[in-house]
């Protein structure tokens, strides 16, 4: 699985280094992280998916429940690091479920709303 280029193994180290500085130095920190959320937990976030438009989810390694990792969202341009569900399930279900899955597109919305003001 390694060999292929969208592998988790080689994408999941490709996301990393492009913020790798941070992780190695705070006064690095070049994008947003939302309240609820502190500088040493991206330490324990790791990408496991990108959407088309650049949003980037990463599992929170060392929070959880039920051997379920809690799930961030951000696109490193404005949209801070975010939680949006405490285990894939949930995600599925808000991103499929026709009330749920709009408090994530105005998540989005807002964000990109923020960016045209500015």
């Amino acid at each position: 699985m390694n060999e292929y280029p969208d592998s988790f193994f080689i994408r999941n180290e490709e996301i990393i280094s492009t913020y790798q500085d941070v992780l190695n130095n705070e006064d690095e920190l070049w994008f947003d992280l939302e309240p609820g959320i502190i500088y040493d937990q991206l330490k324990n976030l790791i990408p496991f998916a990108m959407s088309e438009n650049g949003h980037y989810l990463f599992w929170d390694i060392e929070n959880g429940e039920n051997d379920e990792f809690d799930i961030y969202i951000t696109d490193f341009r404005g949209l801070g690091f975010t939680k949006i569900a405490n285990n894939l399930y949930e995600f599925f279900d808000k991103i499929t479920s026709q009330l749920e899955f709009k408090k994530i597109l105005l998540l989005v919305k807002n964000h990109c709303q923020e960016l045209l003001k500015h």
